[in-house]
């Protein structure tokens, strides 16, 4: 019997499954056939009929029907003896012409019981096990109770295929110590349905035992040979089935609440156990013998089950499951074995009728995908499995029923409501009680909730603020808080452009969250020089730190433009106009005007061509060169960064000016040059 690897040693073996053997391909009296072999854990076999005698009865063992690589004899070594372990037995060849076949003799109307070992690139053991009977197959395997506690006895159920011959053996093996050693425990007494048990002493609390059945035809198996000395195997399809020895006290169902919790929002929560309540986690297996009654569905590759409820007597198929000639997957079994399978179901969920419901039996009819091939009893009967019985029988000895009760029967919660959830939309302490009646134990569990409200957090709008500002948050007045400056405190003060951000948590334990943007700038000054061609002026953007902008042209409390920069306007009169920029950013904002005069039929000069000033960053003097031949009467207005005007000059004729501004704070200054029709500012930045 294979023991269970760990997954990851799985992985890597996946890798080489595809080279292990996997079919006999050999002459049993019916010509050369191929025969699938069935896993059986560390090894593989397969039992196949003689339907003629041989004395030299040729197979060989191969990977896939391409008989490369395969397992064989060699040139000297081929004939193999019966009813032994034969070790490194089977050759292994990946090339080259064919070697020999391995040959057995053989017996009309005997069987013969073919096992290899699952080396994947070197020689196998093998061994062929030589039969007057066709072994029965082991169906069903169930235990008795489901939920083991420390010192209690388990009883081990095996049902067979059909009645055993007199010299067929089944045993149960099993272990409590991961199969470092095992037990053989013979099943000798079998009823009228073909079911025996064997007892699995008590164990103590925390132990794992695993187990599986399998027949021989050994008196005393070996656990060191005994997969090549087995007939048939019910192994939990290679993970054999097991169980873990609960505590003495208490009891061995567990239930849980959870942690004490806290909703938010008002909202609600649903209290769940982890469990689920009979008749719901019910288990019904039945197990279908396909040569048995009318074997239509021996041999097929797909067998459905068909099957109705009946909640009263007499009621016939009341609850019917299964879409009669249609391959779709509805009421599918699996395949367990030669012409065996199986469909493992909860009764409730599966046919849908009321959970407080008694069900009373259930109808059976099986078929292939297309429905043209059926399996009924021996006389052609509908299936009966009764469900009134404990445990459930069938009519049919070709259908094993197995069931396996849910132990948790009933359950109880604080409100005395019974349903498998509790809604809860208020605070309070809430428990729930399950129970095992049959057992005789119950399971409890508490859990406190807490229902409260989400905190409401305001700590304001956006904001813009002037560097060298500073600005307080506040978040309110609750039990904790967690800002995005990592405070923890009600309030925190910031004088950086950022995104801030607080959660805040209130007595409820509920938390609530907001943020806002907050930025920092320098101060903007606005300030522009124009250029008039007639009707069109164009305006000069000299303006700091400035983001958003808004033109007056004609004067009015309503901008006439946004854009940002330079801009033109054209007006429609000429004439004196009061032209007004405002400036702004997330600081604060700034305004510039200046009066202008629009003349049509001038051609009007550059002031910019006809005027020099130098240096434009003193400490002292600033010299302006004029040049007088475009110009005549210039007068000069200097102005600080606030528009305050702080010098004026009339009338000047000098090419050279000097202005001596060494008495003056450092900063920046605007000088604005015209002659009445045109004018041009000029920036000085004044420096100790």
């Amino acid at each position: 019997m294979k023991k269970l690897y760990s997954f990851f040693l799985l992985l890597i073996s996946l890798q080489l499954l595809n080279a292990q053997p996997a079919y006999i391909r050999g002459d049993f009296g019916a010509g050369w056939n191929d025969y699938e072999l069935i896993d059986r854990g560390i090894v593989k076999g397969i039992t196949i009929s003689a339907t003629a005698s041989n004395t030299a009865a040729g197979f060989v063992f191969t990977r896939d029907l391409s008989y490369n690589p395969k397992w064989c004899g060699s040139t000297t070594n081929y004939e193999r003896a019966l009813n032994q372990k034969l070790s490194d037995a089977s050759y292994y060849f990946t090339t080259g012409t064919w070697d020999n076949n391995l040959t057995i003799p053989i017996a009309i109307g005997k069987y013969y019981t073919i096992i290899t070992s699952e080396n994947s690139v070197s020689n196998n053991d093998i061994s062929i096990l030589e039969t007057d009977f066709n072994p029965v197959d082991i169906v069903n395997v169930a235990q008795t109770p489901t939920l083991v506690t420390a010192s209690s006895d388990v009883t081990v159920n095996v049902a067979l295929s059909g009645t055993k011959d007199a010299i067929e053996k089944i045993f149960l093996r099993w272990s409590n110590d991961n199969w470092a050693t095992s037990t053989f425990t013979e099943i000798t007494s079998f009823d009228g349905s073909n079911i025996g048990s064997a007892i699995i002493p008590g164990q103590n609390a925390g132990i794992i035992v695993s187990y599986y059945a399998f027949s021989t035809l050994q008196a005393t198996p070996l656990a060191a040979d005994i997969d090549f000395f087995t007939l048939k195997i019910n192994n939990h399809a290679n993970m054999n089935y097991s169980y873990v020895v609960s505590q003495t006290s208490g009891c061995p169902i567990v239930v849980t609440l959870g942690n004490d919790t806290s909703i938010c929002g008002f909202g609600s929560l649903i209290l769940d156990p982890g469990i689920t309540i009979s008749p719901y986690g019910d288990s019904l297996i039945i197990t279908y013998n396909a040569t048995q009654g009318q074997a239509e569905l021996a041999g097929v590759s797909k067998v459905y089950m068909h099957a109705g409820a009946e909640l009263h007597t007499n009621g016939g198929w009341q609850y019917t499951i299964g879409n009669w000639g249609i391959d779709d997957g509805v009421g599918e079994m699996s395949n367990i074995g030669s012409n065996q399978w199986r469909k493992t179901i909860n009764p409730v969920t599966y046919f849908g009728y009321p959970a407080d419901s008694v069900l009373n039996g259930i109808l059976l009819v099986f078929r292939n995908e297309d429905g043209s091939l059926i399996g009924k009893d021996d006389n052609g009967n509908d299936i009966w499995i009764d469900m009134k019985l404990s445990p459930p029988v069938s009519s049919f000895s070709g259908v094993v029923p197995t069931f396996l009760p849910n132990p948790v029967d009933s359950i109880i919660w604080s409100d005395g409501s019974h349903g498998t959830f509790l809604p809860v939309s208020a605070s309070g302490e809430y428990w729930v009680k399950v129970f095992n009646t049959t057992g005789g134990c119950e399971a409890s569990d508490t859990v406190n909730v807490t229902i409260g409200s989400i905190p409401y957090v305001n700590i304001g709008n956006d904001q813009g603020h002037c560097y060298g500002e500073n600005v307080t948050l506040d978040a309110g007045n609750f039990t904790s808080y967690n800002w995005s400056t990592g405070a923890t405190t009600q309030q925190i003060t910031v004088d950086t452009t950022g995104i801030y951000s607080v959660t805040v948590t209130n007595s409820s334990s509920c938390t609530g969250f907001d943020f806002v943007n907050i930025t920092f700038a320098d101060t903007p000054v606005a300030n522009f020089s124009y250029q008039a061609n007639g009707l069109n002026v164009t305006f000069f953007d000299l303006s700091e730190n400035a983001v958003n902008y808004a033109w007056y042209f004609t004067g009015g409390s309503t901008p006439q433009s946004n854009v940002v920069g330079d801009v033109s306007w054209n007006y429609l009169l000429q004439g004196q106009y009061n032209v007004r920029l405002t400036v702004s950013n997330a600081c604060t904002s700034s305004t510039y005007q200046e009066t202008i005069f629009v003349t049509v039929g001038m051609q009007e000069s550059n002031m910019n061509e006809s005027i020099a000033m130098y240096p434009t960053i003193t400490s002292d003097k600033v010299f302006i060169q004029i040049s007088k031949e475009n110009i005549q009467n210039i007068f000069i207005s200097l102005s600080d960064i606030s528009g305050k005007e702080i010098l004026r000059k009339k009338n000047i004729n000098e090419e050279i000016l000097e202005l001596d501004i060494s008495t003056f704070t450092p900063g920046i200054y605007f000088l604005k040059i015209s002659d009445g029709s045109l004018n041009t500012v000029k920036k000085i930045i004044k420096i100790n």
